[in-house]
């Protein structure tokens, strides 16, 4: 029988370096198979931190010399590749060290960030040869496993000047097993494990292990159950496809009786056949009105998979609205013409016929609001021929607003334009009279979005409202609304900034953007340990509101 039952692991000795493990009583022959299992994957598979790139101040390529410093840059990055660190988390960090004097640089000058821990601080960076020799460099730390070439690390959103490198992510440097007899009862026939794993210091070995038996166990189970496996590399056609597959009924469970029978009425059973009609073969369907196609967008709204099927833009919603639209200038349209005919000449006319024009700007919202208003434009054409005239001036801004351009000259994604259509932003003014804030309290936003839209408009020229909390203020009044702003106020404005930097603030007893503001770039880099990147959106958030952070 196999004796599972006293199958035990054993701690024999262990620090944050070095562990040794025995794993007993195993059978003839299982000591070799699972030693071999294990220390493949501990060498290759146990995820780590390591420098992934540097940027140097003043240093263009990795082939450069730096004045004042005895090692080139090629020897700078050897040294950097030593580095060993334990962080927190998946995102890359910055890691800053500047530095200036005659002296050693080590490990120990690198500011570290916070969640993130310098395991060698004693590590030897560069040595600087005189007393006016400066240092100053960003460092990025990243997660991985294994080893990672330098083109498989390089981001294309860093700038130019970043200086990729290759790294070693695995924390286990070296693990060493040996396979004895061991006696159980009376019998000798049984194999005892021993493991040495050594490790940076980075990641315990106890964990390293556990990790390693984690990954195996679960392959094995994979193996063992192909469903399990299946799942999990299911791709996102083959779930895509199975979401189209179902009933509109259980995926819209909202719909009344009356749209589901008239679906069913137009052959239209799966998610599929719903998502491949536009409105307008809806609408000649029989009794497929837009009061049902309304009630089909706000099922589709309630429902959970919404987010699946959003990709596909709901032809069936494109032109809501429209149709009714339509109508509506097919039969104004002679009027239109004849009351612009006859209002050339009043507009040359003394100043009688300015009152006049204020009578008519009251009235104007009246006839505007009511379409049955159509009847009253034929009765009072001579005293009041001014309605239309008043909306054609209305009309005037919303050109000079968007320049010419229509929401779908700004190129947006599927997903950017439906969540724009699901908060009825259908055309270009209406999202121009927005703000940043406003767009990001809306249903469904997501924090992608509002870049892509500030990105897509500055390339024809445009941009977003002004934020109200600032629309009314002068620029001076908006300079003191800014320095006397909450941090929680900024943070909602600024996202990127981490809770690591809200923690670093609330230390230093910030709680207004002015005493922010005062320390300048300088200053929440090294006191308050600032990435770069939170500083970039700071100084870009405050630009926008009319403001220079200081150096």
């Amino acid at each position: 029988m196999f004796p599972l039952p006293s199958l035990e692991l054993k701690t024999i000795e262990e620090d944050s370096f070095l562990g040794r493990y025995s794993i007993e009583p195993l059978h003839s022959g299982y000591g070799v198979m699972i030693g071999n299992s294990l220390r493949r994957v501990l060498l290759s598979s146990i995820p780590g931190a390591a420098p992934i790139a540097v940027r140097i101040e003043g240093v263009p390529h990795e082939f450069s010399v730096i004045e004042g410093v005895v090692e080139d840059v090629v020897q700078i990055i050897l040294n950097l590749k030593k580095l060993v660190v334990a962080m927190d988390g998946d995102e890359i960090r910055t890691l800053t060290l500047d530095v200036s004097g005659e002296r050693v640089v080590t490990a120990a000058d690198i500011i570290p960030d916070a969640g993130l821990t310098i395991i060698n601080p004693e590590l030897h960076i560069a040595e600087l040869s005189s007393s006016k020799s400066t240092l100053r460099m960003d460092i990025l730390v990243a997660k991985g496993r294994g080893y990672m070439p330098t083109e498989k690390n390089k981001r294309p959103d860093y700038p130019i000047g970043t200086i990729w490198m290759d790294a070693m992510f695995t924390p286990v440097k070296n693990v060493k097993f040996a396979v004895e007899q061991t006696l159980i009862e009376q019998y000798l026939d049984f194999e005892k494990l021993t493991l040495d794993i050594l490790c940076n210091g980075a990641v315990p070995p106890k964990e390293a292990l556990d990790n390693a038996l984690q990954i195996l166990s679960e392959y094995y189970m994979a193996i063992g159950n192909p469903e399990l496996l299946r799942k999990k590399e299911t791709s996102l056609e083959e779930t895509l496809e199975e979401k189209l597959a179902l009933l509109v009924e259980n995926v819209l469970p909202g719909l009344s009786p009356k749209v589901q029978h008239l679906l069913v009425y137009a052959d239209i059973k799966t998610m599929r056949d719903l998502l491949m009609k536009t409105r307008s073969e809806l609408v000649q369907h029989h009794n497929i009105t837009n009061k049902a196609i309304t009630e089909l967008a706000k099922a589709l709204e309630e429902s959970p998979e919404y987010t699946t099927f959003s990709q596909f833009n709901f032809p069936f919603l494109k032109e809501e609205g429209k149709p009714e639209a339509e109508e509506a200038p097919k039969e104004a349209a002679p009027k239109a013409k004849a009351v612009q005919a006859e209002k050339e000449p009043e507009i040359i006319e003394p100043e009688e016929t300015v009152e006049e024009d204020e009578e008519v700007v009251e009235v104007a919202p009246i006839i505007e609001e009511p379409k049955p208003a159509k009847v009253q434009k034929v009765k009072v054409e001579k005293e009041q021929p001014k309605p239309e005239p008043a909306q054609v001036k209305k009309e005037e801004p919303k050109q000079d607003i968007t320049k010419g351009f229509s929401i779908q000259d700004i190129s947006l994604s599927k997903s950017t334009m439906t969540f724009l259509q699901q908060n009825k932003i259908t055309d270009l003014t209406s999202l121009l009279s927005l703000s940043k804030s406003q767009i990001e309290g809306m249903q469904g936003f997501k924090p992608k979005m509002i870049q892509e839209i500030e990105k897509n408009l500055d390339k024809v020229g445009l941009v977003l409202a002004q934020d109200q909390m600032f629309g009314n203020l002068s620029p001076q009044e908006r300079e003191k609304a800014v320095w006397s702003m909450s941090i929680d106020d900024l943070v909602k404005e600024i996202p990127s900034i981490t809770k690591a930097e809200m923690k670093s603030m609330n230390g230093a007893g910030i709680a207004a953007a002015g005493k922010l503001l005062e320390l300048g770039k300088k200053g929440m880099k090294g006191s308050l340990k600032f990435s770069t990147k939170t500083i970039e959106d700071i100084e870009k958030r405050l630009t926008k509101w009319g403001l220079t952070l200081k150096e």
